[in-house]
């Protein structure tokens, strides 16, 4: 019994069991929202009819906080809330249709959250509203409270109370659930037969995925609209990920009226970022919205079927502008991307950067701190130790402990909480016996307490942002990795770009300002990039179809010049060489030189008996026997160069 008393009386063994007080409360919430306008408008007891309704649907949301844990121990006497509402759909249906009022935007909040734990428990949900012909109305409802959102002017202090970012979790939660759901039913899939073979054309069907591609096409108000576009983008990256849905959803995207895949890139993918200093939670923003934008764009180039012209289209149109020098292609014309011809960027000639490059500049700055170091003056106080039992304690606020999750999955320092504790550890700090000039007054401990919450305030700040700059260099990788894996043929001469792209992601890696975890990262893509160039060795110089093919140039494998390899080792030596490090590290960056000394083994195939060569250039008529005192000449220069560098490196 004792479990009945840690909540306000008999209320949630009622409602759990249908009794009195439920019966009262559902018979103010079957009105209807309907009914609820009418009045609000035409009589003057509409606001007290509103407020019973808004405390009505508050009185639902406690009960189901609740009631699982109830029912642990009271089944079968008491059943979920949501078994007791199934009984009667219309119950159901009027508690979501309440998403449809405006006039109080609580009601619609509470709607929604109503919403969200019916779609997780009742796996029949939308078979429901469809039988019951309401389908149609939640959608459009749905729709306008979102687009409604999108047009705010101001942002919304807490995100536990904005519309728009309830809804954008509801569709993102009820991906992974069993189709149909209830993301696909607001979506506007095909919830009357196969979800995988929808045609979406939310052109002519008002729905929030209609809203969501026209605010992402836009991205008007960022400041105000920054984390609604964030998962909007984590939206449509997961409905890609999705069986059920990936194929209509990526359709979709590649049309020729969206472009979704390449649209940003030019203007939005490499835009300087906000300011830390005056715009950090926009700048936060951004960075996890540029990394569901890259994985968005691995995702077509991994899955992408080349056989269909508009995935084909859409993959060479990404490959051109992240990897070209140049982006002048008509996207929109049907056969643009079969006549096009990539160039990559020369390093000599070319005034500007491949939009990789400037992707990597863009996510490579110093993160900020985000180590457990304490404000100095705490440090010389007595509460050091207390203070760090607290934060020690893993545990989330909700089973004591002072930690939360964000919306982004990233674990804060929750600052109610945090305030409670510290609070109670100041108050009780004295022991018995203490002389009284050894008790801290009230204006000691409140300034304790403020300090220590500043602090904690600057650690999530800053722990929100290094996992944001950390996504991003994620996204890019993927798409670096599946571009190299997959599509580098696409793409003249090649050599040059991965060339490039290893030199930097080395550059960056062994630089102080980057992390352990993002030099992780990039000595995974440096691992790509470089058995990818070992790969092209055997890529006939001249050309498969050239007439100007010797000898030489079938027995030689394709090596980049000495200088080039020269730095790669240099840069290489560097990032070993790196303060902090981790054998998972140390692991990657050895077998990283190892494969760079392979690849600078043989110039000649090896394959190829050395005397075979030989009397094959003295039968050719041309220079093959000068290239080939030449090619020996460089082998061993490269050779030589590379143990002066180690010999150097190791002895500094």
């Amino acid at each position: 019994m004792a479990v009945g008393y840690c909540l306000p009386g008999a209320f949630p063994f009622d409602f759990m069991s249908g009794k009195v007080v439920f019966r009262n409360i559902m018979s103010i919430i079957l009105l209807g929202v309907n009914m609820l306008i009418n009045e609000r408008t035409s009589h003057t007891y509409g606001l007290l009819l509103e407020k019973a309704v808004h405390l009505s649907l508050e009185v639902i949301i406690l009960v189901f906080e609740r009631d699982l844990f109830l029912t642990v121990f009271w089944r079968p006497l008491y059943q979920p809330l949501d078994v007791i509402l199934s009984q009667d759909h219309t119950q159901i249906i009027s508690l979501l249709e309440y998403v449809r009022y405006d006039f109080l935007p609580q009601i619609q909040l509470c709607s929604i959250k109503i919403a969200t734990i019916l779609s997780s428990r009742i796996v029949g949900l939308v078979q429901l509203l469809l039988k019951a012909n309401a389908a149609k109305c939640l959608i459009e409802d749905y729709a306008a409270c979102l687009e409604s959102r999108f047009d705010e002017s101001a942002p919304v202090e807490n995100t536990k109370d904005d519309a728009g970012v309830l809804i954008m979790q509801l569709l993102i939660d009820n991906i992974c659930n069993p189709a149909p759901n209830m993301t696909h039913l607001l979506l506007k899939f095909n919830v009357d037969g196969p979800v995988e073979n929808t045609l979406l054309q939310p052109k002519y069907h008002f729905s929030c995925l209609k809203v969501i591609l026209d605010s992402l096409e836009k991205l008007l108000k960022p400041e105000v609209n920054a984390l609604l576009h964030e998962f909007g983008f984590q939206l449509l990256y997961e409905l890609c990920l999705d069986p059920c849905t990936s194929v209509p959803i990526m359709d979709l995207l590649s049309t020729n009226k969206y472009q979704f895949f390449v649209k940003h890139l030019d203007s939005f993918g490499i835009a300087q970022l906000p300011p830390r200093t005056s715009k950090l939670a926009l700048r936060i923003s951004t960075l996890h919205q540029r990394a569901w934008l890259l994985k968005l764009l691995a995702f077509e180039l991994h899955s992408a079927d080349m056989a269909d012209p508009l995935h084909k289209e859409s993959c060479l149109a990404i490959i051109w502008k992240i990897f070209a020098q140049h982006s002048e292609v008509n996207y929109g014309e049907p056969n643009s991307a079969k006549t096009f011809v990539t160039h990559p960027f020369d390093a000599v000639n070319g005034t500007s950067k491949i939009k990789a490059l400037e992707l990597l500049e863009i996510v490579h700055f110093k993160p900020p701190d985000i180590g457990l170091r304490y404000p100095q003056f705490i440090l010389n106080t007595k509460y050091h130790k207390k203070v760090e039992d607290i934060l020690s304690n893993s545990a989330i606020s909700e089973m004591g402990g002072v930690y939360f999750y964000s919306e982004r999955g990233d674990r804060l320092i929750d600052l109610d909480a945090f305030h409670d504790a510290l609070w109670q550890m100041l108050k009780f700090s004295t022991q018995p016996g203490d002389s009284p000039y050894n008790i801290p007054d009230k204006g000691e401990i409140s300034e304790v307490i403020q300090k220590l919450l500043r602090w904690a305030w600057k650690y999530n700040k800053n722990l929100e942002e290094q996992a944001a700059q950390l996504h991003m260099l994620t996204g890019w990788s993927h798409v670096v990795e599946v571009s190299v894996s997959r599509k580098a043929l696409f793409i003249e001469d090649h050599s040059q770009f991965l060339f490039e792209l290893l030199d930097a992601s080395l550059s960056v890696s062994a630089s102080p300002d980057c992390s352990l975890k993002m030099a992780l990262v990039l000595s995974h893509v440096a691992l790509t990039l470089m058995a990818k160039l070992r790969d092209d060795v055997f890529l006939c110089p001249g050309g498969s179809d050239s007439d100007n093919v010797s000898c030489i140039d079938v027995f030689s494998l394709k090596l980049l010049p000495n200088g080039a390899c020269h730095s790669i080792l240099l840069k290489l030596i560097v990032a070993i060489l790196r303060t902090e490090s981790s054998e998972a590290l140390r692991i990657r960056q050895y077998a990283l030189l190892l494969s760079y000394f392979q690849y600078c083994r043989n110039v000649l195939d090896p394959e190829i008996p050395r005397s075979v060569i030989g009397f094959l250039v003295s039968e050719d008529q041309g220079d093959d026997e000068l290239n080939l005192q030449k090619i020996d000449k460089e082998q061993a220069e490269l050779a030589r160069t590379n143990f002066a560098i180690l010999k150097r490196k190791l002895k500094q």
